[in-house]
């Protein structure tokens, strides 16, 4: 297993691996107070975790799912990216002041950060640069291409082709990917590789939503 490893993409926002969310000295030393975790384990697993005094639970959100070409991360797109702001709290929020998230009065959340923000799968590779590629579109407007490579520069990172094309949507559909406040009825872009997504699950033999079964990409 790699050592642990975490890079600041941005001042508050670090991409990890799996272990740089267990390795207290690191978590430490960069202040981190909130952790997205995008992994095929169970949630419960962190449960027990030690670093649970520095990074509470309601900071840590766990998103079940593979590194595969049938898996839909543009779901939990909108979610994270809310999480992320209301967690660095930013008066330079991807949001105008009046979407975003509410602190405990009502009112938007602004202000200083209080902590940074840790992004990381198994290797920091594909899922969680995924969904930091996402956030930064998302926040400084800017295209897939553009924000690929500013990650690029500070480390290696490759989503799979599934993943590209889901950002490729995200950048399309402005980062709204639902066409009703229930978000219960994707916009056509999304509908369509919905669409493709289960053709190509059901050319594999998969009845269920997610494919658990499915062979997991190496080396992310």
């Amino acid at each position: 297993m790699d050592p642990p490893w975490m890079v600041e993409i941005e001042p508050g926002l670090f991409l990890g691996n799996m272990r740089s969310s267990w390795d207290l000295p690191a978590i430490q030393a960069n202040n981190i107070k909130a952790i997205v975790s995008l992994l095929h384990m169970s949630a419960a697993q962190w449960a027990r975790v030690w670093f649970r005094g520095l990074v509470t639970r309601e900071n840590h959100i766990m998103i079940r799912c593979v590194d595969t070409l049938t898996q839909d991360l543009l779901q939990y797109m909108g979610h994270i990216c809310d999480f992320i702001d209301g967690r660095l709290l930013s008066t330079e929020s991807s949001q105008p002041l009046e979407q975003r998230p509410e602190g405990p009065a009502g009112d938007p959340v602004t202000g200083k950060s209080q902590g940074s923000v840790l992004i990381h799968c198994e290797m920091g590779i594909s899922r969680s640069a995924t969904v930091l590629i996402a956030y930064l579109m998302r926040k400084h407007r800017t295209t897939l291409q553009e924000t690929l490579e500013l990650v690029k520069q500070k480390r290696k990172v490759k989503p799979n082709p599934n993943f590209m094309d889901q950002l490729k949507i995200w950048g399309q559909l402005e980062y709204k990917i639902w066409d009703d406040t229930r978000k219960r009825i994707p916009k056509l872009l999304y509908q369509e590789y919905l669409d493709k997504r289960a053709e190509t699950l059901k050319s594999l033999g998969k009845t269920g939503d997610e494919p658990w079964e499915d062979v997991i990409l190496s080396g992310r």
